[in-house]
């Protein structure tokens, strides 16, 4: 007695695969699907790229901040934000609308900042006085919230006590 009629096993159906054609290229077009996301993961499709904007305020100040457009739920990036003054900022206050908070964990500045406050919806921080020539340099610590998706807008703005020095709008897309 042949052992594989036991247990309804048949050599045309199981060893020459006869009626089973559709079921490979079925596998093939997954593993196809997932390499192609791998590839897309590897090419920074899904977050992390730096986009470098630059601004130069009327007063002559320079704001270039460095972050991340495209960001993914779970996600720890950092902004990097460098101000440099071609006059004297006596009273310098970094804008973040609430954009940069919105679902975004903002886990710690450096430098610090003498003092910070909100204003409606923005955070303002507050740093000491930029003497002309000089630049100053502060890094932002984020991390996406896991449940949070959609697009934010984000708001930076320089200003120098109420006076607006610089402003970069930008849109981020935050991805599952």
């Amino acid at each position: 007695m042949d052992d594989t009629s036991a247990i309804g096993l048949s050599g045309p159906q199981h060893e020459a695969l006869e009626g089973r054609a559709t079921e490979v290229w079925i596998r093939r077009a997954l593993l196809g699907l997932l390499t192609a996301f791998l590839i897309a993961g590897l090419l920074s499709v899904f977050g992390q790229v730096e986009r470098v904007r630059t601004v130069a305020g009327a007063s002559g100040a320079r704001v270039t901040l460095t972050a991340p457009d495209r960001l993914r739920g779970g996600l720890i990036f950092q902004t990097k934000v460098v101000v440099e003054a071609s006059e004297t900022i006596d009273d310098p206050q970094l804008v973040l609308s609430a954009g940069f908070l919105d679902g975004v964990t903002l886990n710690t500045v450096e430098p610090g900042p003498v003092n910070e406050r909100s204003e409606g919806d923005q955070l303002i921080l507050r740093y000491p006085r930029i003497r002309e020539g000089t630049t100053m340099t502060a890094w932002f610590e984020h991390q996406v919230n896991p449940t949070t998706t959609g697009s934010r807008v984000q708001k930076f703005t320089l200003r120098d006590g109420d006076q607006s020095l610089a402003t970069i709008a930008r849109t981020v897309q935050i991805l599952p």
